[in-house]
């Protein structure tokens, strides 16, 4: 897949990875971006080197030659039959983050998903990151089906800060729209359960909210937050969980994020 790259300069080339060096090179972009204190990769180039050889999803962004972003991941099945994409780890290179190489990535997911005869690709994701919520939901079209509380345990990477590991497990079907664009969703649209006060901090609305639409602020930057004020952070996801554990477990979908930052569920 080649794309306009937009602020890069040249096109976005997205292909597999064709040899051992070119995997060994992509885990060390994944050490680059999750920065753990060790040095270690949170994928090891052998293994991406073994997944690629068995026929599963290995892949780097280039441009101009330069290796930009990469993904790798495996086919999935559940009990039912449905035979799907696990996105496993995609990334950027600092720096070059939000401007495109991302939603390249998926979208080459998509195709090469489709290519297979799968149904859908699944991910997880962090959603009190507001950018990757806006990315996947809004940008994308995928569905959150899930919220599930420390997913993968304690990490101790630089994104995830050594915290609980919440995450929202996604699904995109291979079929239909490509992307969605920005709607008219909005905060007072839906019935908001989880708002801000003036000091940036969560505000529990509603612990039994109707069956409506429902709103739930998301912090502009928690990542940025986590850095200068955990315990704030801490608080976010606490009341995050408060509101999405059991809202999924009543059924809910989370389907959008707005422009100015509210999960609609």
């Amino acid at each position: 897949m080649t794309v306009p790259a937009g602020h890069h300069g040249g096109e976005v080339v997205v292909r597999g990875l064709e040899s051992a060096e070119e995997c060994h090179a992509a885990a060390d972009l994944y050490a680059e971006i999750w920065a753990s204190p060790s040095g270690e990769s949170p994928f090891a180039g052998e293994a991406l080197v073994a997944l690629a050889d068995s026929g599963n999803y290995v892949v780097g962004a280039f441009s101009d030659g330069d290796l930009v972003g990469t993904a790798a991941g495996w086919f999935g099945v559940v009990l039912a039959g449905t035979r799907f994409l696990h996105s496993h780890i995609a990334g950027v290179r600092p720096g070059l983050q939000g401007r495109g190489v991302g939603q390249t990535l998926k979208q080459h997911q998509r195709d090469w998903a489709r290519g297979a005869g799968l149904a859908e690709v699944r991910w997880t994701f962090d959603p009190l990151i507001r950018r990757n919520a806006w990315l996947n939901l809004t940008r994308l079209g995928a569905v959150g089906v899930r919220y599930v509380e420390d997913f993968y345990g304690v990490l101790d990477d630089e994104i995830n800060a050594g915290e609980p590991t919440d995450r929202m497990v996604v699904h995109w079907p291979v079929d239909g729209v490509a992307t969605k664009q920005p709607h008219a969703h909005d905060g007072p649209g839906a019935y908001p359960v989880l708002d801000t006060d003036r000091d940036g901090g969560p505000v529990l609305l509603d612990a039994d909210p109707p069956d409506a639409d429902l709103a739930v602020w998301l912090p502009e930057d928690v990542e940025a937050l986590r850095r200068a004020d955990l315990a704030l952070a801490r608080r976010w996801r606490a009341a995050q969980r408060a509101v999405l554990v059991p809202a999924f477990g009543r059924g809910y979908r989370a389907v959008a994020v707005t422009p100015d930052g509210w999960l609609v569920l």
